[in-house]
């Protein structure tokens, strides 16, 4: 798509960006030889998810304690944090 994009506009060099998940290695190789800079998101890895362990994204900092919890967990009224 971005070889397209970079016909239509009729220019030698440009820069698209490319969502999570929806590129590939040779496409981003291919695009670099032709003229075409790329911007793409750091895929979400974690050896420890794949070990079945939590990630990064399951946590939330809680600015009121300084400390990131579990984004299911919840503050019960007496403050506690509670899963």
């Amino acid at each position: 798509m971005a070889k397209q994009a970079k016909a239509i506009l009729e220019e030698d060099e440009i820069t698209v960006v490319a969502d999570r998940g929806y590129y590939s290695g040779e496409e981003i190789k291919a695009c670099a030889e032709t003229g075409i800079e790329t911007h793409v998101a750091k895929p979400q890895t974690s050896s420890n998810q794949a070990r079945g362990y939590f990630g990064k994204r399951d946590f939330k900092y809680r600015p009121d304690t300084g400390h990131s919890t579990p984004r299911y967990a919840h503050a019960s009224p007496d403050n506690q944090t509670h899963t």
